[in-house]
């Protein structure tokens, strides 16, 4: 686990599980308390090499309003409103 270069990581409740996803990291302490407040089934936390740092991401439901957004049966987004949920 040590020469893992990027890691993946969900919500991890026993403490051997969040010890081995955390070895050979530098600064386990700050990453530990990260690992134990993710959302259950929500949010993933990508850290190690290929990231500058780390960075938390969240999950979308696949629910009705995914399946319209995705097969075109919602109203399309404006330039404008496509950047600003995107927080630009």
């Amino acid at each position: 686990m040590s020469q893992l270069g990027t890691r993946v990581s969900g919500w991890l409740g026993d403490e051997n599980d969040i010890a081995a996803v955390l070895s050979g990291l530098a600064g386990r302490d700050a990453l530990r308390g990260m690992l134990a407040r993710l959302q259950p089934k929500e949010e993933v936390l990508l850290l190690g090499w290929g990231v500058p740092m780390p960075i938390l991401v969240r999950s979308r439901r696949y629910d009705d309003d995914f399946w319209k957004q995705l097969l075109g049966k919602d109203d399309r987004l404006t330039d404008a409103q496509a950047m600003k949920d995107l927080g630009f």
